[in-house]
């Protein structure tokens, strides 16, 4: 029997996606901003002395004291459904627990869909800059991206309407709707309805990446439509508003 060598065992011991993956982004970005010295103004890092911790000690000590048999032990795939009730509560009053999916946080989400609704060759609609994870989750199932610019107030439908007359289809449309990433832009409520109203007419479903809704200070957040529609699925996370290190987010969206 021939022996193999490294670039033989390489091909036939991984697969093609494996073979053609790139290095993440995100993780490159962190591990430079680890760096001494280093003042990091792209990694979306939450500021350490901002972490409660007075308050998570205690909440993690009766948690174990109370349920550690039951937390510590193997879960169900969706998540405790104590926890999904809760989230479904927190999100909308009308939203049934069974549309809650509770993850790792908003990049497993991404990733979670991408694997349920991506086939190689699929269109999927980004913005034009947009978050880096998003875009490397896409390209690694095969999808042929299709940016839309970005202004200061978020996706320009408009544009993508245009796109969609002429013959675009996608598979879906993902949106950092609040704050988005990189430019801050928060979507407009009449943007994000026409988005809506587009996905409705050309059967693609709206990805709204939520991550840094809570840091919205004034009055109240543009709302969007409730959640739970047959073509929207979205996706929160507590990274941005508690602590990364939880790895705690959720996503509401049809009970596929």
């Amino acid at each position: 029997m021939p022996e193999l060598n490294d670039a033989d065992l390489n091909r036939r011991l991984r697969s093609h996606r494996a073979r053609t993956a790139t290095s993440s982004a995100i993780r490159d970005l962190l591990e430079q901003a680890r760096r001494p010295g280093m003042i990091s103004l792209a990694g979306g890092i939450p500021d350490p002395a901002r972490f409660p911790l007075d308050h998570l000690a205690p909440l993690v000590e009766r948690i174990v004291r109370e349920q550690g048999r039951s937390v510590l032990q193997y879960g169900l795939t969706a998540g405790e459904p104590g926890v999904r009730e809760v989230l479904a509560r927190t999100i909308h009053a009308e939203l049934d627990p069974e549309h809650v999916v509770v993850t790792t946080g908003s990049q497993q989400g991404l990733d979670l869909l991408a694997r349920v609704t991506v086939d190689p060759g699929d269109a999927v609609v980004v913005g034009d800059p947009d978050y880096l994870g998003a875009l490397q989750v896409f390209r690694s199932y095969g999808a042929d991206l299709a940016p839309i610019p970005v202004d200061g107030d978020g996706l320009q439908v408009d544009v993508l309407a245009d796109r969609l007359a002429a013959g675009l289809r996608p598979t879906m449309c993902y949106v950092v709707v609040h704050f988005h990433n990189p430019t801050g832009a928060t979507l407009s409520a009449e943007r994000r309805a026409q988005l809506h109203q587009l996905a409705e007419q050309y059967g693609f479903l709206v990805v709204e990446d939520d991550p840094y809704r809570e840091l919205y200070y004034d009055d109240n957040a543009p709302e969007g439509p409730p959640p739970g529609a047959d073509n929207l699925v979205q996706l929160r996370s507590v990274s941005k508003i508690l602590t990364p290190g939880l790895r705690l987010g959720w996503m509401t969206g049809p009970p596929w």
